[in-house]
Parts: C-alpha cells; structure tokens; sequence
C-alpha cells in the first residue's frame, strides 16, 4: 500500500539528541562538516542535524519526500535539498566530512552506496546508519499494542530488526571496524498520534478505505484502555551504528 507521507512525517518517532551527543564525542561529527543525509525522507534526522548547527544536504529520490524536507526545513540556511539517491548522490569527490541514514540503509544497493559513500568522503570517512525500532517493551500497553499492530498490518516488513542487524550491516561495513550504540526512545501518544502512527505505516489502508475505520477503532480503544493523563508510551528503541569507510 502507499505511504501516507503526511501521516509519516507528523507521527514517526524522531531519533534521540544523545545520538547526537555520541557522535560529537567520537569525532563523526564535528562542525564546520558537510553532512550527506543520504535517504533523508521527510527530513525528520536531517532538522536534527540543523538545529545542532550542522549544514546538511539531503539526498532523497522520492519528490514527494523531499517536498515535505523543503517545507518543514525552510528556515535553516544550512540545508540543500537535492534529488539524489544513495547510489547516485551527484555530489562532489571528497566533498563531505560524515555521511547518514536514518531508517534507510536497508532500501540501498549496499555495494554502490559504498562505492559512492566512498567518492563523497573526505578523510576519516564516517559512515552513520540508524534506525527506530518498535519493541513489545515490558508494560500492559506495549504488549498489547504490540499484538494488535502484528494483528492489524501482519508481519513486519521483509528488512526486519534481525536482517539489518546481523546482516545489512556488516555486508555494508564490508569487514570494517563499526560500532553500535542503543538509545531508548519511547514515542508519547495521545489518542489522535497513536491513531496517526499506525497510518503511517505503509501496511495500513488508505484513510478512505471502510478496513481503515475499524483499524482507527481498535487503536482508539487501545488508547483509551491504557492512557495515563492522556498518553500511552509506545516503546521504540535507536540502534546507531558508525564506522569508517
């Protein structure tokens, strides 16, 4: 089914600022750098590179993607919005200092990436990939949300947790030295996100299908079921990795 673009860019879960704060740490990121955000999307890590003060360039395929960058990311100076891919970037030789993926690296042709990741790098040639991971967490609501979600939209999507983690990303790092670091990053909902959420999924049917209403049905009453002050907590967590090309 299509994405809901809008549905995703207003109700995915961002990435945590500590993510951020690692990377400073172990010199991938380091101003005055060019960042790559290779797959940027709607732009949702790319803001968050911005308002750290980093100039970024997005790089995304899908026009109706990067229109929504180009709108929410208007006010930065610091970013360029340009049709690219991750395979084909047309950026310059040498004319990054880190390239990122958020949730993205699964959808590229791994060993052209890396060739082209390669071309765009300057040295040290920092390569960060990271994605949010939904998990059943420990509490009644995430495990029910958890089991209406598998329920509701079937199994997850091909590139699931274990493909990424076990074998995208080592086939990507091609038996480079790359290090992981996880970040708790739970999503607070109220009744109209969690319903949100679970239409950007790209499994979830067009808003104007008669199967839609009964999915809004079922997450509404999960909500009201769990919620504590108006929200329930869906528990997500960051899994970065970075590594040197």
């Amino acid at each position: 089914m299509p994405l809901d673009v809008c549905a995703y860019d207003a109700y995915r879960p961002s990435y945590p600022v500590a993510a951020l704060d690692v990377l400073a740490e172990i010199g991938a990121l380091h101003r005055p750098s060019l960042v790559a955000d290779v797959g940027s999307g709607t732009g949702i890590f790319t803001e968050l590179l911005l308002a750290r003060g980093f100039r970024v360039v997005g790089v995304e395929p899908l026009v109706e993607l990067s229109a929504v960058a180009g709108e929410r990311l208007a006010q930065f100076s610091g970013f360029t919005n340009i049709a690219g891919s991750a395979e084909n970037t047309t950026l310059d030789d040498h004319s990054v200092g880190v390239v990122t993926a958020a949730s993205a690296l699964h959808w590229f042709e791994l060993d052209a990436a890396r060739a082209e990741f390669g071309r765009i790098l300057r040295e040290p040639g920092w390569v960060v990939a990271l994605w949010n991971f939904r998990t059943a967490g420990v509490s009644g609501f995430g495990v029910a949300f958890d089991r209406l979600w598998r329920a509701v939209f079937g199994p997850p999507p091909a590139a699931r947790r274990e493909e990424i983690e076990d074998a995208i990303v080592p086939e990507f790092f091609g038996g480079k030295a790359f290090e992981r670091y996880s970040f708790a990053n739970p999503l607070l909902c109220d009744e109209d996100h969690l319903v949100g959420l679970a239409a950007s999924s790209s499994h979830a049917p067009p808003r104007d299908d008669p199967a839609w209403r009964v999915v809004e049905q079922w997450m509404r009453h999960l909500h009201r079921a769990h919620e504590w002050n108006g929200v329930v907590q869906v528990p997500y967590e960051t899994v970065m990795y970075c590594g040197r090309l």
